[in-house]
């Protein structure tokens, strides 16, 4: 540690916004499996709380996300899903999540904020993601104490630090894109090889849509940070040869997930688990294309198995085909406005290797998991400050 490295960190921390650091934490409690329990109620009461003090402090609102939190009432009523997936409850949970993450609430202060709300979340993921490699050896694996693990047919058991392998994984890969942008730009080897840990971490948790949009992610950012095409291929070159001489160190990681995919071909095809939930969301958009079958719900009949726990727990196989079933085609217009707005401004406005990258990554790993209206995973909440994060950069303000 250096001698001014302390005053630094104290500015840092002392430049940083109370609510800021709360929020994150109350975030935290749903991804750090170290952590003790936390009613919701106190979880949710922090990002309400959060949610009054960016209306307080709004300097403009952004019309199409109003468009977005007006359609989904409306859609809940003319679709009258089931009760027992408490559509009125998830939508207050995602509007929470709107209201403080993404681009709805417009100021300054707000922009600054919530830039660093991402800055500090995906150092968290960095953190998270090298402490379970090394969790692994240590014989620490919190998914061990999750409650969700009787829920679904899951394959990877390693939840390292965090409560469930799906969340470990994609967590990983943005710790693993953090941690090589900082290595692009300091040059420093040991920031490399923790980056390599994060991504093993990935790999133990055996989740095959976690590592495959963590290697999208990794491409983007490698090509954004390179000068020309000629450094950009240069580089992948260097990567794929470090990879294949350490491939006797690393290969073991590796092999949970050959093993499922594996088992997914010998039953029929490469996303056999998938297919089944991908074809219910297509029949219950067929049954009402306009407005969807109801927001935060699915067919209560199951015959996918998605839910779990009588309606408490949804597992609908993919976030895209999730927004045109449960929204219908309205709700789908308005999201891919809002995700085409976000990925313009972020390019038109500085391209940011990591924002960009991270937010390929989510895009990715959206196609095979269902997070995006679900306002208590962290995974939702992710996403919606990336794609908050994104939409900022149109105002020029740095992080």
């Amino acid at each position: 540690m250096t001698k001014n490295s302390t005053p630094s960190i104290w500015r840092y921390i002392k430049n940083t916004h109370f609510f800021v650091f709360l929020f994150v934490f109350a975030e935290l409690t749903k991804v750090a499996g170290f952590i003790p329990h936390i009613p919701d109620v106190v979880t949710y009461g922090i990002m309400a709380l959060f949610a009054l003090y960016c209306i307080f402090n709004t300097q403009k609102y952004e019309l199409i996300y109003i468009a977005l939190l007006a359609y989904i009432p409306l859609e809940i009523l003319y679709a009258s899903p089931d009760n027992m997936f408490s559509p009125w409850i998830r939508y207050l949970l995602f509007a929470l999540i709107i209201v403080t993450c993404t681009g709805l609430c417009a100021s300054k202060k707000l922009v600054l904020m919530r830039a660093r709300i991402f800055e500090i979340t995906c150092f968290c993921c960095a953190v998270l993601g090298v402490g379970s490699f090394f969790a692994f050896f240590w014989g620490i694996n919190y998914m061990l104490n999750s409650s969700i693990i009787s829920d679904f047919n899951i394959v990877g058991l390693f939840g390292g630090l965090t409560p469930h392998s799906m969340l470990l994984g994609p967590v990983a890969g943005v710790g693993t894109l953090y941690i090589a942008n900082n290595a692009l730009r300091q040059k420093k080897w040991i920031l490399w090889a923790l980056a390599a840990l994060s991504l093993l971490s990935v790999l133990l948790s055996d989740s095959r849509s976690a590592f495959l949009s963590t290697i999208s992610g990794a491409l983007v950012l490698l090509q954004l940070s390179s000068n020309n095409l000629g450094k950009f291929f240069k580089r992948i070159i260097v990567i794929f040869i470090l990879f294949a001489c350490t491939l006797p160190l690393w290969q073991d990681s590796a092999s949970g997930l050959i093993e499922k995919q594996a088992g997914n071909i010998s039953a029929g095809s490469m996303f056999h688990t998938r297919e089944d939930k991908w074809a219910q969301r297509i029949e219950e958009f067929k049954s009402s294309p306009i407005f969807g079958y109801g927001f935060a719900s699915v067919d209560k009949a199951n015959k996918d198995n998605s839910v779990g726990m009588n309606g408490k727990s949804i597992e609908s196989g993919s976030s895209w085909l999730s927004v045109l079933s449960m929204t219908g085609i309205i709700g789908f217009l308005i999201i891919m406005l809002i995700y085409s707005k976000s990925v313009i401004s972020a390019y038109k406005f500085g391209k940011d290797p990591l924002l960009i990258s991270i937010l390929t990554l989510l895009s990715v790993n959206m196609f095979t998991e269902g997070y995006i209206f679900f306002g208590g995973s962290f995974l939702a909440f992710l996403f919606w400050i990336t794609i908050g994060v994104c939409s900022d950069k149109k105002y020029g303000l740095t992080r």
